[in-house]
């Protein structure tokens, strides 16, 4: 393999080679990196072909099963009792952790207003005291 370089990037390349520089390693290391990018691409094409066939195959499946159901077999027949269960405690556990967020947000919301109502109730005793204190300077002056 030759490589050519484009006489437009004449003025990108150095003038002298640097100190240590190697055409045979630097030719290597082209060819390396060409090399793991083409395994690279096979590999993720090999992905893309399992995900492929395994999606084609949940669709067969899936219009498979749905034919059946329409002759009348049943959805217990399709998933089977073991699938039935599973997707029932699936469902049941869904539940049951939305109610557990509902529950600690609305604790949350609780603990929250009792924040609130104890910086309101500091607030208006802070309030209270001033004003006490300002009637009884005004008395004492008076007196």
């Amino acid at each position: 393999m030759v490589l050519t370089l484009d006489p437009a990037d004449r003025k990108f390349w150095p003038k002298t080679a640097e100190p240590g520089f190697s055409v045979r390693k630097n030719r290597w290391i082209i060819k390396d990196a060409m090399r793991k990018h083409d395994l690279n691409v096979k590999r993720k094409n090999a992905e893309f072909t399992d995900k492929m066939e395994e999606r084609s195959h949940a669709v067969v499946s899936y219009l498979r099963g749905m034919e059946g159901l329409q002759r009348g077999r049943s959805i217990e027949q399709y998933f089977g009792k073991i699938g039935i269960a599973y997707l029932r405690g699936e469902k049941i556990k869904n539940k049951l952790v939305a109610q557990q967020k509902m529950l600690l947000n609305s604790k949350k919301e609780l603990y929250e207003q009792e924040q609130a109502r104890e910086l309101i109730s500091k607030s208006v005793v802070k309030q209270i005291r001033r004003t006490d204190a300002k009637k009884e300077q005004k008395s004492s002056k008076k007196v």
